[in-house]
């Protein structure tokens, strides 16, 4: 932590600086590789000889001019940028004294993760419960066998897949929610440096917002459900020999590749929602018009 406190600023513009001076000594040496190879024009006296040597010359100068664009470019979006990067070295140096004065946040993940793998462990059993309930039947001329469910059997089935994907998303929402709640009350807190944050932040989400957590987790799920059907479908087309068919195969790689970006969309909407409930609720003022 000391290390990040200290040096995020050194590394991040010292990352900055170093891009750009590579960009211009690269530029410079295939500059100079291209003056060379001009000199070496008049050594040569076949067509061919001298074509290929052109074509070097042309290329080392291509990369040279490009080399330097490129450096033009970050120079000026490091101009456009300054502001933004001073923040974000500022947001790094304060997420590190936040680590520092509540170690303790440092727990969310490994419980994270025993919980997760409680959960799945209990889905599961459940689910090979589950799946073993139809009535078998042998397949004709092989050793092997399937089951066959009723619709009651289905409608459980479905239900039990949505139920993970809800369950999934309502633990990883719940650890994003108290991780932006112990930060924030830890950062609006001060200098009174407010000590167990975790556990105010786990009281919260408790009494406060555990609706707030389950309905956004209920709209992610309800779109990861959706991709599974796409998938589905997806596999009975192909069972069924129906991806021969141009326009069917295009709007539903179409819908599938809607359906990603828009679960990248809900992550991102519900995580910044989880942060702003939290600042909304301790900082009311900062979100207040003038």
């Amino acid at each position: 932590m000391i290390f990040m406190r200290y040096c995020s600023g050194i590394i991040t513009w010292g990352s900055i600086f170093g891009i750009i001076g590579v960009f211009a000594v690269l530029g410079a040496l295939y500059y100079t590789g291209a003056s060379n190879t001009e000199d070496l024009l008049d050594e040569f006296s076949t067509a061919s000889e001298t074509g290929a040597v052109s074509k070097s010359e042309d290329s080392q100068l291509g990369l040279a001019y490009a080399c330097w664009i490129a450096c033009g470019l970050t120079v000026l979006m490091l101009i456009c940028l300054w502001s933004r990067i001073k923040l974000a070295v500022a947001i790094m140096k304060a997420a590190a004294d936040y680590v520092k004065s509540t170690p303790s946040c440092m727990l969310v993940p490994p419980m994270l993760l025993l919980v997760l793998i409680a959960f799945y462990a209990y889905w599961g059993i459940t689910a090979v419960y589950l799946f073993s309930s139809g009535e078998t039947s042998q397949l004709k001329g092989t050793a092997f066998g399937t089951f066959t469910y009723d619709e009651t059997q289905k409608y459980l089935i479905i239900y039990t897949i949505f139920g993970v994907l809800w369950g999934n998303a309502f633990i990883i929402a719940s650890a994003q929610f108290i991780i932006a709640s112990s930060a924030a009350i830890w950062y609006f807190k001060q200098p009174e440096n407010p000590s167990g944050t975790v556990s105010k932040a786990f009281k919260r989400l408790i009494r406060y917002h555990i609706g707030s957590i389950a309905f956004g987790s209920l709209i992610l799920a309800i779109v990861q459900f959706i991709r599974l059907v796409l998938a589905y479908i997806e596999q009975q087309m192909k069972k069924q020999g129906a991806e021969q068919s141009k326009v069917a195969k295009f709007f539903l790689k179409c819908c599938q590749c809607y359906m990603s970006c828009f679960e990248r969309f809900i992550k991102f909407l519900n995580k910044n929602a989880y942060i702003q409930v939290n600042d909304f609720e301790l900082y009311p003022k900062a979100f207040r018009s003038p």
